[in-house]
């Protein structure tokens, strides 16, 4: 039902159907599973397009990589919204406000980090578990090489760095 529902308000925008006039009616036996589906297509949209402008933002940048603290950044660029478009109409002044633009930078960097957790979305699995986006840690593999960093850490001072890296990276994921 999602997925045919949002072909046929996608189709309705391609034929340039005027806005008030692209409606679409759905028929359920109460209440309840109304709601629910109302929640799972709003959902689903919402998960797609904040996945796709990352997805897009990270084809857009050189060498495909973008550190934590500029993916907000980019992502909200990719988007292209207006500032009537995530803030009500009273609320909108003449003159875009910043403060409006980074507390959306920051709804949307917390969006994409509880995306990116492994959660019960069993049915659509996120950009990391389709192999779409790979998450590194900057400068790990070199500072595993460091032997006097891990001085007194049993469990890392007697591994081979290779090892040492492996073993970090899983740990961080984890925590992730």
């Amino acid at each position: 039902t999602t997925l045919l529902s949002w072909s046929l308000v996608t189709e309705m925008s391609r034929q340039k159907i005027p806005l008030p006039d692209q409606k679409l009616l759905s028929f359920t036996d109460n209440r309840q599973d109304a709601s629910l589906q109302s929640g799972h297509f709003n959902d689903f949209i919402s998960t797609g397009l904040l996945r796709s402008a990352l997805y897009y933002a990270l084809l857009k940048t050189p060498g495909n990589q973008l550190k934590s603290f500029e993916i907000a950044r980019r992502v909200v660029e990719h988007l292209n919204l207006a500032e009537k478009d995530y803030i009500p109409d009273e609320k909108v002044g003449k003159y875009p406000d910043p403060e409006n633009e980074r507390a959306l930078e920051y709804y949307l960097f917390t969006r994409i980090i509880y995306d990116l957790r492994r959660a019960w979305r069993l049915n659509l699995p996120n950009l990391e578990q389709t192999g779409l986006l790979r998450i590194d840690y900057q400068n790990l593999r070199e500072r595993c090489h460091d032997d006097d960093a891990f001085e007194g850490l049993s469990i890392f001072q007697k591994r081979h760095p290779d090892d040492r890296f492996q073993l970090i990276v899983q740990i961080l994921n984890y925590f992730r």
